[in-house]
């Protein structure tokens, strides 16, 4: 073969082998960038989980602190029903006693 030839057929292997390199780098591009989107979307979706679950909780939270709340109310009612029962019988035996020593002075 003449010296023309093989430079040509060099030429073209050396361009056959750029583009190959330049494939190649397009192709480990993608897949890079696919594996971006990929774990961006598995992080996206731990994080959709968490909100969910955060937000779950905070519901469970608050219900809890309202059935806190409802219990003290409850039991801050009872005690006032009680000291104004118990007040109203101590004024009732009080009643008794003066009603029972205007029976005796009588």
């Amino acid at each position: 073969k003449c010296a023309k030839c093989i430079q040509t057929w060099w030429r073209k292997l050396q361009q056959a082998r750029k583009e190959n390199k330049r494939q190649q780098e397009i192709i480990w591009e993608m897949k890079i960038e696919n594996e971006l989107k990929r774990s961006f979307a598995r992080n996206d979706a731990a994080l959709r989980i968490q909100s969910l679950y955060r937000g779950f909780r905070e519901r469970r939270q608050h219900s809890q602190r309202v059935c806190e709340e409802k219990r003290r109310i409850m039991a801050i009612r009872i005690q006032s029903l009680y000291r104004g029962f118990r007040q109203r019988v101590k004024n009732y035996e009080e009643k008794r006693r003066i009603a029972a020593i205007q029976i005796q002075s009588l």
